[in-house]
This record gives C-alpha cells, structure tokens and sequence, in this order.
C-alpha cells in the first residue's frame, strides 16, 4: 500500500520450467479475468492488481483480492493436476495429510465402493438404470464432499459428474458403465497413490456465487416427485439414496447461503453417522436402532436458522415440523421444509 495506489499479487509457478501450454493458458486467461492479470515478475509468473486510492471502496477492493485467491489456487491446483507440482509458488498454506490419515481416508472410499456395489447386485439392467445412476452419482458426491479431494483426483471426478449431465446423447446405461469402470479404478487406487491427492489448506474466500433459492427449491421438487414415482412402482431400495443424493448435488452444485448450507450438511451428518463418528462427531443417528437424537437435530437446525431471524424476517426455525418415524420421514418432512424456507429481505 502506497499513498498512491493499492497493490496485491500472487506468484502461481516459475516461469522457466513451465510447459509452453501452460503459458498460453495464462494468456487466455487474461482476457477471462476482471481485475487481475498475469505476468512475468523475476522469472514467476503472477497474478496482480493495482487500484487508485482515489477511487478506492470495500467492495472494490474486495472483489479484486478474491479474484487473485481463487484464480491463484485454481491455476496451481491445475499445474499440480498436471506437471510437476515442485515449480509452485507460494504454497505454505497447504499441509500434506499424515499417512495415517490418509490411510482412514482411502479405506473409507473403498468401503463405500463395496457396499454401494454390494447393494446394485440384481439391480444392473436396463430396467434399473436410473437407481443405478443416482447410486453411483451419490457414491460419488459423497466421495468429493467428505472426503474432500484435491488434484486430479478432484478433478476426474467433477469430471465425471459433470459429464453424466452435459452428454445428453449417450445411452444412460453407457453412462452407468463409464461410471462403473471409474469406480472400479478408484476402488483399486493404492493408498500411496491416492494420499498424493489430498492436503489441507485454509481459504478466505468462497468460490460459489450465491444461486436463487427458488432454483434449489425447484431441484428439491422434482427430486421428491422422483422419490414419489419410485415409491408408487415399488422400487424402495433407491430412496434412500436419492434423499442422500439431494443434499450432496446441492452442496456440490449451487453457491449456498451459510444457513442452507449448514442444513444441508446436517442432512449429510445424519445419513453418513458412521463416518462422523469414526471422525469423532456425536452421531446424530444410529443406523443399528435406527434412531434420531432429536434434542441435537433440533439444536443444529436452529443455530442455522436463527442467526438470520433478524435480517430475514419469514425465516423460521422448523426443528418442530420433523417427523422423526423412520429416514424416509425424516428426509420428506426436512426437505419440505427447505423448499418453502424464505430468504427474502424484509
């Protein structure tokens, strides 16, 4: 900071070991940005701002610094996806994950990819094709969210996620099977390799823009409608990995508000207890007596709420509209009451 100007940067990788590829990247990328652009600085490549102080206001100085940190961490996890992660920059922040750690981690994915093929078997036709899918697409959203990988191991599975919705002209069976063999590559992954694509980092800024609530909303209703087909033709296996599917497409998908978001990772917490607890949460549900601790459901449901009560005066703490009964329940009562929440400023 000047008496003049204001000026931020991050140095990403060096210049000198970089793949030519990689510096037309940042060329193109330039004419993406808003505030920052790259360039060279003492054989780095960087990404720098400069404001005018005499123009200067929080939310212009806000938007630029979170333009520099997400850009910053998207190009180097990009690079290190890709080539030699040796040549970044500016990586203090992150802490590699211990090998016992990582160890939990993996036997945690492979358990899941059991259990989830397990439960397919008899179930792989072509009349069962869509519980196929939400088996696997929710497999692996739970993978990307609790589990939380980096690299490119993050990166082939929004991939494959992504790409499930994008290719409309591929047979959803074909697509079952390109899922299927990816999960089968994962579920064979050795723990050295698979602790190579995590670590720990702290982040100041959010990458999602916040999307309209009635757009969520209305992904919630046609889940549950699908929910309601399913159940009519008798097909009860696949519900409770649609209820588990919802709230993992919605974090994954959507820019959420910090109370939404705490919601719908209670739904997560509730239908992944086994995992809480080996991270050691109190398990808010008991899969063994298939029961609910209520008092803490109530607890979380309302510390999500009320901080927001003031500015959002229809927004109302719905802990006591649940029904408790079973998971199937529990999940229609808590989802319609996401749905008709209002994040409206009054």
């Amino acid at each position: 900071i000047t008496s003049e100007s204001l000026e931020a940067y991050a140095d990403v990788a060096l210049l000198d070991k970089l793949h030519v590829a990689i510096k037309r990247r940042f060329l193109e990328r330039n004419f993406q940005l808003t505030y920052a652009r790259f360039s060279q600085n003492d054989g780095a490549i960087r990404l720098s701002i400069r404001l005018d102080n005499a123009t200067i206001t929080p939310q212009k100085i806000f938007f630029p610094l979170r333009e520099i940190a997400l850009n910053a961490d998207f190009e180097k996890e990009f690079i290190a996806s890709e080539f030699d992660e040796s040549i970044l920059l500016e990586y203090d922040h992150i802490l590699k994950l211990d090998s016992e750690r990582a160890s939990h981690l993996h036997s945690m994915m492979r358990q899941w990819i059991g259990e989830t093929k397990q439960s397919l078997i008899g179930l792989l036709s072509n009349d069962n094709s869509g519980m196929v899918s939400f088996s696997y697409l929710a497999l692996l959203l739970q993978i990307d969210y609790l589990l939380m990988p980096r690299k490119k191991l993050a990166k082939n599975i929004n991939e494959k996620i992504n790409g499930y919705f994008l290719d409309d002209e591929k047979m959803t069976e074909d697509k079952n099977a390109e899922l299927e063999n990816y999960l089968n590559e994962l579920e064979t992954m050795d723990v050295d390799a698979f602790a190579t694509q995590f670590y720990k980092a702290a982040y100041t800024f959010s990458p999602y823009e916040h999307a309209l609530h009635d757009e969520i909303a209305s992904f919630i209703e046609e889940s549950l409608n699908k929910v309601r087909w399913y159940k009519n033709n008798r097909s009860h296996y696949v519900i409770s990995v649609i209820y588990r599917y919802v709230a993992l497409y919605v974090l994954y998908n959507y820019g959420l508000h910090p109370s939404l978001r705490a919601l719908m990772h209670l739904h997560v917490e509730i239908y992944s207890s086994d995992f809480f607890k080996a991270e050691g949460d109190i398990p808010l549900y008991d899969s063994k007596t298939r029961t609910f601790d209520r008092h803490r459901i109530a607890m979380r449901i309302a510390s999500a709420i009320e901080p927001y009560a003031e500015r959002y005066k229809t927004l109302r703490n719905f802990a006591d509209d649940i029904n408790y009964d079973d998971l199937d329940h529990f999940s229609q009562s808590f989802y319609l009451q996401i749905k008709n929440l209002d994040y409206t400023e009054v």
